[in-house]
């Protein structure tokens, strides 16, 4: 039986639709480059009574709705900042530091097998500055709600540009676009992704009387990215 992510996939991946590549992931892509970027935000020492143990994974307000958010607010906007004004060099060593300084290290949310550090840096150039910045707001301000409901798929395509490269990953010079899609039941992506000019459209998906669901609708936010040589 083919589930309805796989008819997405498929769909996208048709050349009509742009021959997107695409990842069933449940947003763990996300989810893992929140920890790394914002490690030092989620284990800081400067915020009381959240660590009890050394052998918590994260502090104990962080799915607890809005106080990881106040308690660190003004580090967060500092953070938000940074990332919004980050180049795309800038993003690869943010990312690159973070996860050869803490690779391993036990972090809720977290998949340090599930991604390589290139893979994350491919889907952080995609995604932006902006997008990052979007998402990671909106996981500080409610984890346990929103990490829930971030986007099914990922998609990504690479482009041929002028001498473009990224971290190794394109060695022909290709770069990349990048896009994330969820459901209709998940509102992240559009609350985070509008409010930063992403390209957003709609992928209705219907079936037949002998099918278990009679239509779903499958919200999807494209954006593009690539490092200019």
């Amino acid at each position: 039986m083919c589930g309805v992510e796989t008819l997405c996939l498929q769909h996208y991946a048709q050349p009509a639709q742009g021959a997107w590549y695409g990842l069933h992931c449940e947003g763990s892509c996300f989810r893992t480059l929140f920890g790394i970027l914002f490690w030092d935000i989620i284990y800081s020492s400067q915020v009381p009574d959240v660590f009890l143990t050394p052998f918590q994974d994260a502090p104990l307000d962080l799915n607890t709705f809005p106080d990881f958010y106040m308690n660190r607010k003004e580090a967060i906007l500092d953070k938000l900042l940074l990332l919004k004004s980050a180049s795309s060099e800038e993003l690869l060593q943010l990312i690159s530091l973070g996860w050869r300084s803490h690779y391993g290290t036990l972090c809720r949310g977290v998949s340090w097998t599930a991604w390589s550090l290139k893979f994350l840096q491919l889907v952080a150039i995609c995604v932006g500055g902006d997008g990052l910045a979007g998402i990671g707001r909106t996981l500080c301000v409610n984890f346990r709600h929103f990490s829930g409901g971030l986007p099914d798929l990922v998609l990504l395509k690479g482009l041929r540009r002028r001498r473009t490269v990224l971290s190794g990953d394109n060695a022909d010079g290709d770069g990349v676009d990048g896009g994330i899609e969820g459901d209709t039941g998940m509102r992240m992506e559009g609350s985070a992704g509008d409010d930063d000019g992403k390209a957003a459209e709609l992928c209705r998906l219907t079936g037949g009387v002998d099918d278990d669901w009679d239509a779903v609708d499958l919200d999807v936010l494209v954006g593009e990215g690539g490092i200019a040589s």
